[in-house]
């Protein structure tokens, strides 16, 4: 982003680009004062970097899921052909079983009880 751009944020949908030049303007025409318009602007900079954003590394991470539920088709399929319905399910179960003893070994230790977790993207 450019140093001299600021984005607001406008009724959630729309961004509006404030530049120097335009807190300069109000400057002029008294609206705000000089030092106002400083301090606003360094604010609005510091903040900038907050806002979504969609890139290269967005796409990899996509990719990757993508990839993930690719692979998980196919060896459901093989493993479909090779166990049959009742074959899955019993892997399933045993899956199951040990995620859950996995979970509750962690739960019972202290320490993990004074990480924070993280929701969402």
């Amino acid at each position: 982003m450019n140093n001299n751009h600021v984005l607001l944020p406008e009724l959630r949908k729309d961004c509006v680009k404030l530049t120097r030049t335009q807190l300069d303007k109000a400057v002029q025409q008294q609206i705000i004062s000089a030092g106002q318009a400083d301090s606003l602007y360094e604010f609005l900079k510091s903040h900038s970097g907050n806002e979504p954003r969609f890139d290269f590394t967005h796409v990899l991470y996509y990719l990757g899921g993508l990839i993930a539920i690719g692979a998980m088709s196919l060896f459901m399929i093989l493993g479909w052909d090779s166990f049959g319905g009742a074959g899955i399910v019993a892997i399933s179960l045993i899956y199951a079983a040990i995620g859950l003893k996995i979970t509750w070994s962690f739960d019972t230790r202290l320490w993990l009880c004074l990480l924070p977790l993280r929701s969402g993207t």
